[in-house]
């Protein structure tokens, strides 16, 4: 852009009169008429020049007062802007809404001065642009971009809102809402919704960065229908009893990665959520969900739930590189709780990290079954490590432990390790006809195998080897000759 001076006022940036007419004279766009004030001929040259529109521009007519009722202004701005896109910016400065306002059209993006991620019951703007509504609305703000099906995906224009913070007030039923295809929410804080922050419908919603805080009332994110969507690198905390911070439930949805968020909130009166992720799968197929690289703590309830229909199925579920805290006084939840009676299959539980409160407030089990699935093909749960873990897998009986590749899982309840499988060395004293070896797995194995690795362990014979929960016991007829360390057996054993 060629030098402009921008004067600032109250009502936002305007231009000085004389350089804007010769700015767009030399564009081609040609003069204003000199009747109309500079902050009317303010919003012409943003739209025209920049594609940029302040919210605060008399010809909208908005005010950040935090008492006027801006959806009028909202309906006029929303109404200019479709079918043109551009950027509709927002001041710092509270904006009150009393009604739901229009739909957000394909191309256009609101934009604020970003959030400060303080607690609302004692917010200051700042130097913030709070959106907020002041009465009882199904949703408030709804990205819901262009297009119609049948037009190739080129077509469709998705919305994005950046930078702002989106107050419910508990009033608003859905905070923001997106429909249609490729919208965006980065770096926004959206909190106290009646019933959640975010809903997420349609295709390829991205939600990157910013917070989500419930207030302890439902969902903080929920996708009801589509696929491809991406929460990424984001904070969802406070969800209420019985909610969760992220739900998946819903029709015709695959594809939905959860990657790099942090996600915590203990209700205050001590209820428990349904989980701080739910994987529903309803009546309907749900392939393909990503649950990577999130840290996730400080809850009562399961930490992931994993629920359905006999009718519905879950393939293709990655939860990989995520680091669990229980920092509550509870022994009743696990990590994963598996409550689905229909299939699940292509599971990979690989590589977290799980660390309950304390020796007195285990979780339950790393892998909990209320229900047995169906199907449980092609599931791997290895590498996972923690402390203060009660069991690798609950409940042992009835379980399709056969149908889960367990392996090189290490965790520690209160007083001693557990593992899925182990190999090493025993070196034990001679002298004896009986010899023990702790395995450290959480159950009796369903295989193990003991050799002898040492002349004075081979040289009286041979022996017998039988198991239980804690040992493998190893007896001869002869005791091996007398000695320190001089009887090695190389094991294994695979829960």
């Amino acid at each position: 852009m060629s030098n402009i001076s921008i004067i600032g006022s109250k009502d936002g940036p305007t231009v000085d009169e004389r350089e804007l007419d010769t700015f767009l004279a030399g564009r081609g766009i040609g003069a204003l008429p000199e009747r109309l004030s500079v902050e009317a001929l303010t919003a012409t040259y943003r739209l025209k020049t920049e594609g940029e529109l302040s919210f605060l521009d008399p010809a909208i007519g908005g005010k950040n007062d935090g008492v006027s009722d801006n959806v009028a202004a909202w309906n006029i701005a929303m109404t200019l802007m479709a079918g043109k896109g551009g950027t509709l910016f927002f001041p710092q400065g509270i904006y009150c809404f009393a009604s739901e306002p229009n739909d957000v059209p394909g191309g256009v993006r609101l934009r604020g001065t970003g959030y400060n991620y303080s607690d609302p019951t004692t917010y200051a703007p700042r130097h913030n642009s709070v959106l907020r509504a002041t009465a009882a609305m199904n949703r408030f703000v709804k990205l819901s971009a262009s297009g119609s099906g049948g037009q190739s995906l080129d077509a469709y224009t998705g919305t994005s809102m950046d930078d702002l913070v989106v107050d419910g007030r508990h009033l608003a039923n859905n905070v923001v809402t997106t429909n249609g295809r490729r919208n965006k929410i980065r770096n926004c804080q959206v909190y106290w919704g009646a019933v959640r922050g975010i809903e997420v419908q349609g295709q390829n919603t991205y939600i990157v960065g910013g917070v989500v805080n419930q207030g302890y009332v439902g969902d903080c994110i929920t996708i009801f229908q589509g696929g491809d969507h991406k929460i990424f690198d984001a904070e969802q905390r406070e969800a209420g009893p019985g909610g969760a911070c992220i739900r998946v439930s819903g029709t015709t949805i695959a594809d939905v990665m959860i990657r790099g968020n942090h996600m915590y909130g203990t209700i205050p009166d001590g209820s428990d959520v349904e989980a701080m992720i739910v994987i529903d799968s309803q009546a309907v197929a749900l392939p393909n969900i990503s649950i990577h690289g999130n840290v996730i703590e400080n809850t009562r309830g399961p930490e992931i739930k994993i629920t359905g229909t006999s009718a519905g199925s879950i393939r293709s579920l990655l939860i990989n590189s995520n680091m669990f805290f229980n920092q509550n006084s509870s022994t009743n939840h696990p990590v994963i709780s598996f409550d689905h009676p229909g299939s699940v299959s292509s599971v990979s539980i690989n590589g977290n990290i799980m660390e309950g409160k304390d020796a007195s407030n285990l979780y339950k089990s790393i892998i909990d079954f209320k229900q047995y699935p169906t199907t449980t093909t092609k599931w791997s749960v290895i590498g996972n490590v923690g402390t203060y873990i009660a069991n690798i897998v609950t409940p042992t009986s009835g379980a399709p432990v056969n149908r889960l590749n367990l392996s090189n899982n290490a965790i520690r309840n209160a007083t001693a390790n557990a593992y899925s499988n182990r190999r090493d060395v025993a070196a034990l004293n001679g002298g004896t006809t009986t010899y023990t070896i702790a395995h450290e797995l959480d159950s009796t194995p369903r295989a193990y195998s003991v050799t002898a690795q040492s002349q004075s362990a081979t040289q009286v014979g041979g022996f017998t080897v039988s198991v239980d929960a804690a040992n493998l016991t190893v007896t001869y007829a002869t005791a091996p000759p007398s000695g320190t360390g001089n009887v090695k057996f190389a094991w294994w054993a695979d829960r």
